[in-house]
């Protein structure tokens, strides 16, 4: 027999699942304007960009996992959080801050090896930017989610 489901519910899960959907729809768009760029400009460089478009597609990812769980959360009356969830995004936490130090890394070596632009760098560097600020949403301030009047919805 199906569980019913409070009326109070079925608006929350509604906006999470946009929100999940939201996420993951970005990670396609990235990716899509990715390929785009490469096979529109054919440029000679590419490589820091694409690990930057990886970066953020990585992170938008981790969100979407984020909003998928917390709405199989609400849709079966949990209060908290799945028993693996502290664990998953321990490792998604730690997995995000190598590969954000390991920009400057990787762009720091295609520049010494001639491999890349100041234009890719700079492009590369605002992507970059925009996946540090996705982490910082993710796990340390809520910039977009979950805010005072979201938790009052």
């Amino acid at each position: 027999m199906a569980r019913q489901t409070p009326a109070g519910r079925v608006p929350i899960r509604r906006r999470l699942q946009l929100l999940r959907n939201w996420e993951l729809f970005n990670v396609t768009f990235f990716l899509v304007l990715l390929a785009w760029w490469i096979q529109a400009t054919a440029p000679s460089t590419w490589f820091v960009t694409s690990f930057s478009v990886g970066l953020v597609c990585y992170l938008l990812l981790q969100g979407g996992v984020y909003w998928h769980i917390k709405g199989q959360s609400v849709a079966h009356g949990a209060a908290r959080m799945p028993e693996y969830f502290c664990t998953l995004f321990t490792v998604l936490r730690r997995s995000s801050v190598v590969l954000l130090i390991g920009f400057p890394v990787i762009a720091s070596i295609a520049w010494t090896l001639s491999l890349t632009t100041v234009r890719e760098i700079a492009w590369s560097s605002a992507l970059t930017g925009f996946a540090a600020l996705e982490y910082v949403n993710y796990y340390h301030y809520q910039l977009m989610h979950d805010t005072e009047n979201d938790v009052r919805f």
